[in-house]
């Protein structure tokens, strides 16, 4: 059985400290009370957004090495098979987009960079600590 931890703290919360701790509380504190049990339920939600991203960063990676990705096309093309990057910033005269895994962090993790022109074409890429040499 596969569960995730703040899936198993929600649960944990909920049927035993909840009922517990609200029976002795004042209405104000049964607000802050459910306010803390759904932190728990963003969490999940969190981790489901994070791992949509692994997922579209692999996606991604999978289509650089199968050449479905080149240098020259449309932001809306590129946009189309990479999805929505995870940071979009200004270098210069051109838009760089990134994309990482959503279970690392920022520093010391696998990246791919997507640089456009004004034109909106794509210029170049690079793949930061993975392999998406091509085939």
């Amino acid at each position: 059985m596969n569960v995730s931890l703040p899936r198993l703290i929600r649960a944990v919360f909920t049927a035993f400290f909840l009922p517990v701790i609200s029976s002795c509380a004042s209405p104000g504190d049964i607000k802050d009370l459910r306010v803390l049990a759904s932190v728990s339920s963003d969490a999940e939600d969190q981790d489901k957004i994070l791992n949509q991203e692994t997922r579209q960063f692999e996606k991604l990676r999978e289509s650089i090495v199968d050449g479905k990705i080149v240098s020259g096309q449309t932001m809306q093309k590129v946009l189309d098979i990479a999805g929505e990057p995870v940071l979009v910033m200004n270098d210069g005269d051109e838009l760089k987009w990134v994309y990482k895994p959503g279970n690392t962090g920022w520093f010391s993790t696998s990246k791919i960079y997507f640089w456009f022109d004004p034109e909106q074409g794509l210029v170049r890429w690079e793949c930061l600590k993975v392999d998406c040499a091509r085939k």
